[in-house]
């Protein structure tokens, strides 16, 4: 068996190479500890994976990043970064074109154009939607999530998560006497507002709350890209790592996490190697993380039968598409198709025609070069089900058959057909096409039954499950989109910060 060429101790070792693991890492580098990264893939990226086949260049998940203000913490994190390297970065006005049988309306930071925008779609909701604009506005504006890690927190820490919710909570508590009971009333009799606001979501069923908070944030938190895209942040995150002393190992995969008394004290590597450390980090999926990096110690076990116990999430079908066809699209960073304007269902699950939605992303807009000139790079993607895709898993846990790559060309063919209507005669001009699936997302992120966006949606008690960068083991951590309450890459910067400051023993990290 060759030697490892990694070194046997370091301060950190940080298990997965996403914009969680990496942003921990430099910021634990640059306070002098000495880090190890390790990533299974050929590159760091973890869930924001791209790839460039025949000269295009896809962002397989990032369409834009939100929270970019400098108060938010992905502002902070570009802000962070940029005292080692210059990143561009660009804003985005227009977050959302979302396209139905019978509207066409865009979500961005104007709120009046929004406005504007349902009352010609539903001028006799007009009371209704003057209310849901401005409460939508308010509410966003005074949410505020708790940024410190909240451990195993009693009542009173989990209530004060529903602070924000308070003027809706008591508008409850007096039902028909209020415009939140008269709002959800209208919002649920008129599918056109409902559909229209169920198109932010992805198709996810989430409540009126939920809806609110989304659109929320598109109104008041200032969203865009890195410039050159996803690779290129990666990498001069990687420069920025290991110019300040730390190391990260692609092609490296990490079999267990070491413990002793309940005390993580290193990893094994799949060589057999081991190397110690004062902290460990595990930057996947948190329900890996129990299942298979961590031997029997009796205080996970019931960590373990907690996650298990978890409802499915959500997960993408995604097609990339390389098309020799220019577009004047590249203002939009996405577009959201309803998919109920004909017949035919995106998947066998049963699930509302309305729920259905094909989101487009030009990967051109966050990167230039990802087409050549008079090309476009597109991004395809639905919501899926991973159970919808298990029957084609064989026990082994490999896939392949014939009836598996024949679904993939069927919802293909159907999310291309559905995508003309926002970029007329595409299949005509398709030079490359590559679908990936829930399996695909499992295959290379090792994320939890193929979910591939952050946290486990629509949980039936998600305070009482609310997540954490801390864990029952002492020196083990969770960062990353499976540690926060928050999704996506803004909940894994935020989460990264927090495991660096718990780590370093810095408050004021967590206090900003």
């Amino acid at each position: 068996m060759e030697e490892s060429p990694l070194k046997d101790h370091y301060d950190v070792v940080i298990i997965g190479g996403g914009i969680g693991g990496m942003a921990c890492a430099m910021y634990l580098s640059e306070r002098g500890r000495s880090v190890l990264v390790v990533e299974k893939n050929q590159q760091p990226m973890g869930s924001a994976w791209a790839k460039t086949v025949k000269g295009y260049t896809f962002e397989e998940t990032i369409h834009y990043m939100a929270s970019m203000d400098e108060h938010g913490p992905t502002g902070r994190f570009f802000t962070d970064l940029r005292r080692h390297r210059e990143v561009e970065t660009v804003f985005m006005d227009d977050l959302y074109r979302l396209v139905g049988r019978d509207y066409d309306v865009r979500v961005n930071t104007n709120v009046e154009a929004f406005r504007r925008s349902l009352l010609e779609m539903a001028p006799e909701d007009a009371s209704f939607i003057n209310w849901f604009v401005d409460e939508t506005v308010h509410f966003a504006r005074n949410l505020r999530w708790p940024t410190r890690p909240y451990r195993w927190m009693g009542l009173s820490g989990r209530l004060s998560l529903l602070w924000p919710f308070r003027g809706h909570v008591l508008s409850m508590l007096k039902l028909r006497r209020t415009p939140f009971h008269a709002g959800v009333m209208k919002w649920i009799k008129n599918p056109r507002l409902r559909n229209l606001i169920y198109s932010t979501l992805h198709g996810s069923d989430f409540s009126f709350l939920a809806d609110v908070a989304i659109l929320g944030s598109a109104f008041t938190a200032s969203g865009g890209l890195p410039l050159k895209g996803v690779q290129h942040l990666f990498q001069t995150l990687e420069d920025v790592i290991t110019s300040l002393g730390g190391e990260v190992a692609c092609m490296t995969r990490v079999d267990r996490i070491l413990t002793h008394h309940s005390r993580a004290t290193g990893v094994r590597l799949s060589d057999g190697s081991e190397i110690t450390s004062s902290a460990v980090v595990s930057a996947i999926d948190r329900a890996e993380t129990y299942e298979n990096l961590l031997a029997n110690d009796p205080l996970i076990q019931k960590e373990k039968a907690r996650f298990a116990s978890y409802p499915l999430g959500l997960s993408f079908n995604t097609v990339s598409v390389g098309v020799s066809l220019p577009t004047s699209l590249d203002s939009i960073g996405a577009h959201h198709v309803r998919l109920n304007d004909q017949s035919s269902p995106i998947h066998d699950r049963d699930q509302a025609e309305e729920d259905k939605v094909l989101s487009i992303r030009f990967c051109h807009f966050a990167n230039p070069d990802a087409a050549p000139e008079g090309h476009s790079a597109i991004v395809l993607s639905t919501i899926s089900h991973f159970d919808d895709w298990a029957p084609f898993l064989r026990p082994d846990g490999t896939y392949g058959s014939a009836s598996y790559y024949n679904r993939k060309d069927e919802i293909a063919d159907l999310m291309l057909e559905r995508c003309e209507k926002i970029v007329p005669l595409l299949r005509s001009h398709v030079e490359h096409r590559d679908m990936s699936t829930p399996l695909t997302i499992l295959k290379w992120t090792a994320a939890r039954r193929g979910i591939g966006s952050g946290g486990y949606y629509a949980t039936p008690s998600m305070i009482s499950r609310i997540l954490s960068e801390e864990s029952r083991i002492s020196d083990l951590y969770c960062c990353g989109q499976f540690a926060t309450g928050r999704q996506g890459i803004n909940g894994a910067l935020q989460s990264a910060r927090n495991t660096a400051a718990l780590i370093l023993d810095d408050r004021r990290m967590l206090d900003t």
